[in-house]
This record gives structure tokens, sequence and C-alpha cells, in this order.
């Protein structure tokens, strides 16, 4: 009898040991990949470890030392050229680079090779500049950054330490720039912080600034946060309404010292009412954007586009006076912006 109970103990606990065995075994079988998945994971990275082989056409042989970026990691794409297979250096694209005299340097036409960081100021037709900068930063094989998310300030420092062209992304100021921008390791001016960046932006009349806001609410609907007020509000109302020193802020704490940074630290300050002035001032001052303009023919036929048109239909009544009043801070930066274009303007006109 005794026997017979130990014999019944000892098989129930190999039961449950079993069961315990092949539980194990399933959860086991849930964490590790198939062999079919395997296989298809090797597939993966080598078709992913394969140069990827294209004919250039003409237009295209100017940008054979243009940098892609695949998946988020620094990777070349392999061109065929003729009959050769050639491998892009590093660095900015021969027809972006500077010319070489010799032995010297040509320091004027160096001037803001380090990059360049576009202040976007809302409503004042940023998105046509960002296009136009990741376009002249695609042809020079410099890396942009121009999307609004992941935020700039979430993106990790080593990412944006190799940022070369910042695209006003998340609408940042000079001053919050500058703090979460990181000098890149090959920086020639990297000591002086961003010494040789080109910093640049563009302005629109604050009345225009204000009406363009309340259309892009309205047209938006219930997506925009300030879409009821818009239906409490008309146009006249809304800008009434507008809070003034927005503009100012975007450069410093106040008025006047907005207006030294953007004499003494932007290579170009550019107005929405002047779209032609504003891009001749661009290709004059910073000499990488002049060479990519003069060598891609379409990107410089193409000029500056026009962004997000069917947010701008609004009366365009603009009332000087009200402006003045409305927006005493504001709108004398856009005076001085506006004076510091046109004196720009002619200097580049006058070397040619």
């Amino acid at each position: 009898e005794e026997l017979s109970s130990s014999a019944d103990w000892l098989e129930e606990l190999h039961a449950v040991r079993q069961r315990e065995a092949d539980a194990r075994r399933r959860r086991v079988r849930m964490h590790v990949p198939s062999n079919n998945f395997r296989r298809l994971a090797a597939l993966v990275a080598l078709a992913m470890s394969i140069p990827i082989f294209t004919v250039l056409t003409r237009q295209e042989r100017r940008r054979a030392h243009q940098l892609t970026f695949l998946g988020g990691r620094r990777r070349w794409r392999w061109r065929v050229v003729g009959n050769t297979t050639r491998r892009p250096p590093p660095g900015i694209s021969p027809h972006c680079a500077a010319p070489r005299n010799g032995t010297d340097d040509n320091d004027e036409e160096r001037r803001f090779e380090d990059g360049l960081a576009f202040i976007h100021v809302s409503k004042a037709g940023g998105t046509s500049v960002r296009r136009l900068l990741s376009n002249l930063a695609a042809a020079c094989g410099y890396r942009a950054y121009t999307a609004e998310y992941p935020k700039w300030r979430d993106l990790p420092e080593s990412t944006r330490s190799e940022v070369r062209v910042y695209g006003g992304s998340n609408h940042l100021g000079y001053a919050d720039l500058l703090q979460t921008w990181p000098s890149s390791p090959g920086e020639r001016d990297g000591k002086n912080g961003h010494a040789n960046k080109a910093f640049v932006t563009q302005l629109r009349h604050p009345w225009d600034r204000a009406a363009s806001d309340y259309h892009y609410a309205l047209a938006l609907g219930t997506i925009h946060h300030l879409y009821e007020l818009t239906q409490r509000m008309n146009e006249t109302e809304w800008i009434r309404n507008t809070t003034d020193g927005k503009l100012v802020s975007y450069f410093g704490s106040d008025l006047e010292e907005a207006k030294d940074v953007l004499r003494g630290r932007f290579a170009a300050v550019g107005l929405v009412e002047e779209p032609v002035k504003s891009l001749e001032v661009l290709r004059c001052r910073v000499p990488w954007i002049r060479r990519a303009l003069e060598a891609d023919t379409p990107l410089l036929a193409a000029g500056l586009p026009h962004e997000n048109r069917r947010m701008e239909e609004y009366s365009g009544s603009r009332d000087e006076g009200a402006a003045r009043a409305l927006f005493p801070l504001d709108f004398e930066l856009y005076r001085f912006a506006r004076d510091l274009l046109f004196e720009r303007h002619a200097d580049c006109a006058r070397r040619g």
C-alpha cells in the first residue's frame, strides 16, 4: 500500500514537472524568432548591403557627390557614371565648394560654409523658404533638418551636431537655437560658437501676419486650437486682439537687441513683400547658395516657391495707421528690416 501511494505521488510529480517544462518551452517559443523569420531578416540585411546603381542624367551628374541618408544612418548611394562607379567623398559637393586659389583659401568665398540656420517666423512665408533651403542643402550635400516631428529639442545632441542646415523647425527663436545647436566637431570656428554659420530669416508686415494667422486657423477648422475664436471674431477683430512684440521675441528680449541681432548676426533678412530682392540678397551674401543656384539652372529658374497659397485668401485691406498704433514694436522692427534689406540689396548691386 505504501509503495502504491509512493508510485502515484511520483507519477503526479512527474506530470507537474512535465507541464512546467511545456509551459517554459511555449514561453521561449513566443520570444525566439522562427527559422523563416531569421531567413527573411537575413535576406533584408543582404538587400540593404547591396550598392544601389542608377544611371544619371546630365543634370543629376552634377549632384554625383550628394549625400543620401538612409534609415537615420549615413550611407552612400553609389552611382554609375559612364563606365565607372564612383563613391563620392564626404563634405560639400564640388559645385558648391569654394574655389581654391593656389595654397591660400579665399576667405570671402568660404564664408558660411559651416552651415545655415533659418529662423522661421510664423505666418511669414517660412514654409516656402524652408522648401528652398531643403533643395539647396540636397544639391550641396549638406545634412538638413526641416521636419516638425520629432521636435528639434527631442533629437539626440549627436544628431543635432551633424545638421548643417536648420530649416526653422518648431519656430525656434535665435537665442533658443543657439542653446540647442551644438557646434560640429569639424567646424572651423567651433570655438566661437557658430561664427561661420549663416543665419537668415523672413519677416512680414504685422497687419498681414495677423490676418494670415486668422485665415489659417479658419481654413484648418477644428484641427486648429484657436478655431473657436475665429467663429466669434471677424478678421479686423482678430487683428486688433493680436499681441504686439511677437516678432521682436524671435530675435531678442527687446527692440534694440532684436535690431542689433538682425544687423550684426544675420546674413540675410528677407521680406514676404519683396521676394526677388530677398532671394538676390541671399545669393549675394551666402556664397555657397550662390554657387548652388548657378550650378542648378532649374532651381534658379524656379526661384522662391510659394507654399500654402490656399491659406492666403484674405481681404488684404491693410490699415497702416492702425498697424502702427496696434503693433508699435513689431511695426518698428519690420521697418528696420525693410531698410536693411534695401541697403544690402544696393550694396550687392554695387559689387555686381
